[in-house]
């Protein structure tokens, strides 16, 4: 029981592995979109603000003209975005580590409690096995005292094989 919630445990921590990874990834697609559209909205408020045509500008796009003040403005939101995204993934990972503990530590009660329960009836068995030695010590003392005649007639019978197996997986 325990090694197939292991085995099912680690599956599910793969699987959500693989989805953080995808998640992380399609993030970062994002930021690069959001980057480049950045650039590109600057680049036509530049163009805007100098009085230039109202066309996309194949510079600013291309890397041309853009103030170091606004490439270091979009550096600083691009970078509190990937520290956002950052922490928002490692934190969704820590959540998700989160139940994988809870479970696991859920399973490990429950197999604690199987097994307090199951040493309680191996008590209750070997207490039982004790009285059953009893009873067939003393059977097999009135057995002793029966007649010659009727021990002779039960040693031949198909319960007499039957008797010693018993005696002697009860080491009596």
């Amino acid at each position: 029981m325990v090694d197939e919630s292991g085995e099912g445990s680690v599956v599910d921590l793969a699987e959500r592995e693989t989805q953080v990874a995808k998640r992380e990834e399609m993030v970062n697609r994002k930021i690069k979109a959001y980057a480049l559209k950045m650039k590109q909205l600057e680049a036509r408020e530049i163009e805007l603000s100098s009085g230039a045509s109202t066309e996309p500008a194949a510079e600013a796009q291309a890397g041309g003209v853009v103030s170091r003040e606004d490439r270091e403005g979009l550096v600083r939101a691009i970078s509190g975005l990937c520290e956002m995204v950052d922490m928002n993934v490692h934190l969704d990972g820590v959540d998700d580590l989160s139940a994988v503990i809870q479970d696991a530590s859920n399973r490990i009660s429950a197999v604690l409690d199987e097994k307090r329960e199951m040493d309680g009836r191996l008590s209750d068995i070997s207490g039982a096995e004790e009285e059953v030695r009893r009873v067939l010590k003393v059977l097999d003392n009135l057995l002793g005292q029966l007649s010659s005649e009727v021990i002779d007639k039960f040693s031949k019978s198909e319960d007499f094989a039957l008797y010693e197996r018993v005696l002697d997986r009860m080491k009596i």
